[in-house]
């Protein structure tokens, strides 16, 4: 697997690219847990908005790993932490190093906007707020 650092001497990583690929991966993986949670509930209504967000969690994370570069990085390692949270993933290896590369995006992404919030211009507050 390739890894999300162009720099491996740094642990923040700056990149604009992962940095987006970064925010648009969490959101796949966000609507695809939420969504089948949602989706085994007793209520019908419940289900259906479960059932949409798992669709669209599922789609957009296929796409992802479509591509090349950060998105298709960014996608494995959050199959890879899903399946050792899962209890079913056993390259340890792969997984801890993937997460420190996903950990050192979002711990920079995470300061940039928490010291200087999200409204406004800017290429860190566009990737949080999804622009």
């Amino acid at each position: 697997m390739a890894g999300l650092r162009t720099d491996e001497r740094s642990f923040m990583i700056y990149d604009e690219e992962v940095l987006g690929a970064v925010t648009r991966g969490l959101e796949s993986y966000a609507l695809s847990v939420t969504g089948q949670k949602m989706a085994r509930h007793p209520d019908p209504e419940f289900r259906g908005v479960g059932s949409m967000m798992l669709r669209i969690g599922e789609q957009r994370g296929h796409e992802m790993l479509k591509n090349d570069g950060a998105q298709k990085v960014t996608m494995e390692i959050l199959t890879l932490m899903g399946a050792h949270l899962a209890g079913i993933g056993h390259d340890e290896i792969r997984c801890a190093a993937g997460m420190n590369e996903l950990w050192g995006a979002v711990y920079y992404l995470d300061r940039r906007v928490s010291s200087a919030g999200i409204a406004g211009p800017g290429v860190h507050r566009e990737a949080v707020r999804g622009d």
